[in-house]
């Protein structure tokens, strides 16, 4: 291998590399920004469920709820506090 030819593979590998890892975080934050979306939707759906008054109800509770009933599992539950974080026990002003 000339040491052209063996630069030009050094650099097809490091783009490479570089290319997949921006591949795999655009996949992350597309997974997370979905999830966002996905858990806001289960949180409306589970609020009006299991509120039946006008106030609003934690995401702690409703997905607890949810959890209980079987509507959702523990994985779901735990991506759900995960993502909601400091808002997860939040009812509202």
């Amino acid at each position: 291998m000339t040491d052209s030819e063996y630069l030009e593979a050094v650099l097809l590998r490091h783009f490479f590399k570089v290319e997949n890892e921006k591949t795999e975080m655009l996949d992350k934050e597309e997974k997370e920004m979905r999830s966002g979306i996905e858990f806001r939707k289960m949180y409306a759906e589970f609020e009006k469920k299991y509120n039946p008054y006008p106030v609003e109800m934690s995401r702690s509770e409703a997905f607890g709820k949810a959890l209980n009933d079987g509507l959702i599992d523990q994985e779901t539950y735990d991506e759900a506090r995960k993502y909601y974080a400091n808002l997860w026990n939040y009812v509202g002003d």
